[in-house]
Order: C-alpha cells, then structure tokens, then sequence
C-alpha cells in the first residue's frame, strides 16, 4: 500500500511516484521490467510531473542528504527504498536519453557519512585532502562524472600523490592500516576509491 511510505511533509507530492517502483532493485532482470512503465506513457508522465517538481523546487540534493540521514537511523527503511529506487529510474531514463530526463543531473548518490581521519597516523596526513577530494567524488559521483569533470591540474595532483606513495613504499603500508580499519568505514571507504582512481589512471604502475 502507498501509506507504507512514511514521507516527510516536504516530500508528500512524490508519494504516487514511489509505489510503482516499490519492487525494483536495479539489477540487470528488474531493469528489463522498467519498460512495462517507460511505455506507459500516462504513467510515465507522473514521473515527468514529479521530475520537474524536484527540480523547481530544488530538491535533489535534499532528497539525498534526507535519505543518507534516514538511512543512518533505520534499515530496510520502505520510504527510503522508495526514494532511492525513484532517483535510481530517473537515472535510467537519462541513460535512456528520455526527455527531460537527459538533460537532468537529478539522480541518487549514495553520500558517505563525515569522514574522522584520525584513524591515520601523521605520516599519512597528505593523503587526507586528496582522500576528501577525489575518494569522496568517486564514491559519490561514479568513474564516468569523476574523470570527464578532471582538468590537467587533478590529473597533476593525482599524479604527484602516487609518486608520493610509491617513491616512499608507503603504499603497502597504508593498505595494512586500511585492512586494519573496520571496511564499512567512511574513510576506509574514501581511500579505496582514491586508490581504485589512481590504479584506473594507471598511476601506480612500476
């Protein structure tokens, strides 16, 4: 039933939205059933309707930072469900190059709680900003909006810190205090994704 959704008032005029998507995880096999929705045209109209809602009131972000919030507090949380699953479809219709979806940034992304870099010990201060900078945007953006928005400045910088990591043989050491670390920490989480970046970039080769 749509009343399992426990929407905050600000949310209310996305609720008729959030039902047909209840069921849809987006693998491979729920994304083939998308179509039954992309073809209904009516329907597809609600989530039109919705779409530029979100935008004209400037709710993307929000939408974000309010289900990274619930998320913290409850699990297997249907209203969450329901929002990520909505900006997830959005996504997919973009893919889709469906207007006015393809000319939209509204999508979910999944925001990594505040990082307490602590956790490192001194020596391994110089890679917290680059963590922050570039582990974050991965994590939170994906390879495919993290590299095209790169100039020759991040890919210097990039480049440096890897030079930085390799030349010292602080790499291993610095992936034996993140196994050490919990894995389903922020920043553990943040520097795998630096990391990921620099091997994709091909920067720490020999």
């Amino acid at each position: 039933m749509i009343d399992e959704f426990d929407l905050p008032n600000e949310l209310e005029y996305l609720r008729s939205c959030i039902a047909p998507l209840r069921i849809i995880w987006f693998d491979n096999q729920a994304i083939a059933s998308l179509d039954s929705i992309i073809f209904d045209r009516q329907l597809l109209n609600t989530f039109v309707v919705a779409h530029n809602e979100i935008n004209k009131r400037g709710h993307g972000l929000w939408i974000n930072q309010w289900i990274a919030e619930r998320t913290s507090e409850r699990s297997n949380d249907q209203t969450v469900r329901g929002l990520i699953n909505l900006l997830t479809f959005f996504d997919e219709l973009r893919e889709r190059n469906i207007t006015p979806f393809s000319q939209s940034e509204i999508r979910y992304v999944q925001l990594l709680p505040p990082r307490d870099w602590s956790c490192l010990s001194e020596e391994f201060a110089f890679v917290v900003s680059d963590a922050e900078r570039y582990g974050v945007q991965l994590a939170e953006n994906g390879y495919d909006r993290t590299l095209t928005s790169f100039e020759d400045s991040d890919l210097k910088r990039l480049s440096e810190l890897a030079g930085r990591l390799c030349a010292s043989g602080k790499l291993i050491t610095l992936q034996e205090l993140m196994d050490s670390l919990p894995d389903a920490s922020p920043e553990v989480y943040a520097l795998n994704c630096l990391l990921e970046l620099l091997d994709e970039l091909d920067l720490l080769s020999e």
